[in-house]
């Protein structure tokens, strides 16, 4: 009876520190996710804007080509 009663508290024990464990690797698990999506909407708004300042700089450079070549043309 000892021998059972002293497993069962071990098994207990066991089921216990299991139990433990699991929440604390959700709660890394979550605060890991919650990093890559800053991390990822960081990275997004940075594509975001350097596109923007890509498209900036080409319509800029199409618009001076743009004058480039009507200048040309009235030359010719």
């Amino acid at each position: 009876e000892r021998l059972r009663r002293e497993a069962a508290e071990e098994t207990e024990r066991l089921r216990t520190e299991a139990a433990e464990r699991i929440r604390t690797l959700q709660q890394q698990a979550e605060t890991e996710a919650d990093r890559l999506r800053t991390e990822a909407a960081a990275d997004a708004s940075a594509s975001r804007a350097e596109g923007e300042a890509l498209a900036v700089r080409l319509r800029s450079e199409a618009a001076a080509e743009a004058e480039r070549l009507k200048t040309e043309a009235q030359d010719t």
